[in-house]
């Protein structure tokens, strides 16, 4: 009886058609029985090791599915996933990352199997997202809390991780929801509603005066509610479902810097888009004149740095393969989209659209990597414009009627937000505070962000930025600008990237 298992294991691997001995496969037991045979093994220790081999990779396979919506691909066995499935996998030094952007635990990089288990047993809700590439583990709000990617192989980094996702899932499965996707729409705005919806609910169901930072608002409220459609206004607080008081919501911890620290990391992303307010009405909504050349500042500076530049474009067309032709009068050029600036654009746009409004314009493409930022707090029309961004459209110095378009305040918490009992000394509710805690900050209308409040970080600038699939156009003089692969925003001046100019 020969019993040197490496000789042996090599045989059987040379014997198996690729290669891999694999005891859950018949066939490949077979060739290790006779193996076994020629080397003179008696039939009862051949049977014992069949059967402890059997035993060793047994695992329940309903779990499969299960596994393969958590990233493990179909380039992995279904026996390889038993150690998953059978608590054999190592977790120590597994987590997962928690991705760029903004999460729902902004502290925490990593997350271990200790984090999360303290996480979800705080939580009653969770969801676990497993369309593309990336999965994620995600509140019951639909907001990221760690993401994984698909695991090709066994032993991969992320076969790992999707072990620490199984285990978890098994201990928490009545929290935790499998599902492909989840409905837009939902996030930190609706998680910080339902918190003030419920506290609401334990204080007074009758309205009561509100208190924001201490401050009387003016107003009575007992609920709050989302709002519909893209304005400035995210939320509000309501007086028995009537809107009384509009938030505009931000989600993330407020830094307090000091005076010229422009670059600290600012948690969102921007005031507003210029292309979605800066428009004909703009000027008469908001009751001022000259904005067009406040602007213009910025967009001339752009295009006087800006390299490719085509004058007197009379016609766009897409010649296929990348190649655009671009019309000049008499004189067409063909060009090279290697920028994929017009790829992204709708061809509808730049070879019709266009001209309906415009029958020559300087064009201007704005490459990868490319942006740039300019500071208007002193020009004269600064809190005109910053406070329209900020508030909305409808804003005005002395406007006291507030709507969705012009919010009482400019709300940012990085945690849930809290309704505190304001009472008498008999102890009778006389109101409710709406506090921020330590991480959050408010600004109230119209006040707007300063350099002389030490506060630079948040100064709204205007921005223009590489987006491919984005365009800007503008008037200059009687002559029409349009700047391509590039999005015209005003943002924090601590989320800016680029050249100041």
């Amino acid at each position: 009886m020969i019993t040197d298992l490496n000789k042996i294991v090599k045989e059987w691997a040379y014997r198996v058609n690729d290669g891999k001995p694999n005891p859950k496969n018949s066939t490949h037991l077979y060739h290790l029985s006779e193996i076994l045979i020629e080397n003179k093994w008696t039939f009862e220790v051949i049977d014992e090791l069949l059967q402890n081999l059997n035993e060793e990779v047994d695992f329940d396979t309903k779990d499969i599915p299960l596994l393969r919506n958590l990233g493990a691909l179909n380039s992995i066995p279904d026996e390889d996933l038993s150690d998953i499935i059978n608590d054999k996998v190592n977790l120590s030094g597994v987590s997962c990352g928690r991705g760029s952007g903004t999460t729902a635990f902004q502290d925490t990089q990593n997350y271990d199997l200790k984090t999360l288990e303290k996480i979800l047993s705080k939580g009653d809700k969770f969801f676990i997202t497993y369309a593309g590439t990336e999965k994620k583990l995600r509140t019951e709000y639909n907001i990221r809390i760690c993401k994984w990617n698909n695991s090709k192989k066994k032993d991969d980094v992320h076969y790992g991780r999707i072990a620490l996702m199984y285990k978890l899932y098994k201990k928490y499965k009545s929290k935790i929801e499998v599902k492909e996707r989840n409905a837009a729409g939902i996030g930190f705005e609706d998680m910080q509603i339902s918190e003030l919806n419920d506290y609401f609910k334990t204080l007074s169901t009758e309205p009561i005066p509100l208190f924001v930072d201490g401050k009387n608002m003016g107003v009575k409220v007992n609920g709050s509610a989302t709002v519909t459609g893209v304005p400035k206004a995210d939320f509000t607080l309501d007086n028995n479902g009537k809107p009384v008081f509009w938030v505009s919501y931000k989600h993330g911890e407020y830094y307090k810097g000091g005076a010229g620290d422009i670059n600290a990391k600012v948690p969102f992303q921007q005031y507003g888009s210029m292309s979605s307010f800066f428009d004909k009405n703009f000027e008469q909504k908001v009751g001022v004149k000259g904005l067009d050349a406040v602007s213009n500042k910025f967009l001339k500076t752009i295009t006087q740095k800006l390299k490719t530049v085509y004058k007197g474009v009379t016609g766009m067309k897409s010649l296929g393969k990348n190649k655009i032709e671009i019309q000049m009068g008499n004189k067409k050029e063909v060009i090279d989209d290697k920028f994929k600036i017009f790829s992204s654009h709708s061809t509808k746009f730049y070879e019709v659209n266009v001209w309906k409004q415009h029958k020559k314009f300087d064009l201007y493409l704005v490459p990868p990597k490319t942006g740039f930022y300019r500071s208007f707090e002193k020009d004269p029309k600064y809190s005109d414009i910053a406070g329209a961004t900020i508030y909305g459209t409808e804003f005005k110095k002395g406007n006291t009627k507030f709507s969705k378009e012009n919010v009482n305040i400019l709300l940012q918490a990085k945690e849930r937000l809290t309704l505190d009992p304001m009472t008498d000394a008999d102890g009778s509710i006389r109101g409710v505070n709406l506090n921020t805690r330590q991480a959050g900050h408010i600004i109230f209308n119209p006040n707007v962000p300063s350099t002389d409040k030490k506060i630079s970080q948040y100064l709204p600038v205007f921005v223009l930025r590489h987006t491919k699939e984005m365009h800007f156009g503008f008037k200059d003089g009687g002559k029409t600008n349009l700047i391509m692969g590039g999005r015209y925003l005003i943002m924090p001046q601590g989320q800016t990237r680029g050249v100041k100019i």
